[in-house]
């Protein structure tokens, strides 16, 4: 319900599944994607899990901030 009452303010360009995990592959992640099953409705009628893991020796030479 939330979604709904906020979602009118953000407004940005939709990237395609595959253009979002070159994106964070080119950052030195590791990319997998799951599917929603069921019991993540309404979730699963438009989305797509993805989980994105920083390489330990990439995250060790980034900045903390």
């Amino acid at each position: 319900m939330t979604g709904k009452l906020v979602s009118h303010r953000y407004h940005y360009r939709n990237l395609s599944h595959a253009n979002i995990c070159k994106i964070l592959e080119d950052a030195d992640c590791q990319v997998t994607t799951q599917n929603l099953r069921m019991r993540h409705l309404p979730a699963k009628l438009t989305r797509t899990a993805i989980i994105a893991r920083r390489n330990t020796a990439s995250a060790k030479n980034q900045p903390k901030l």
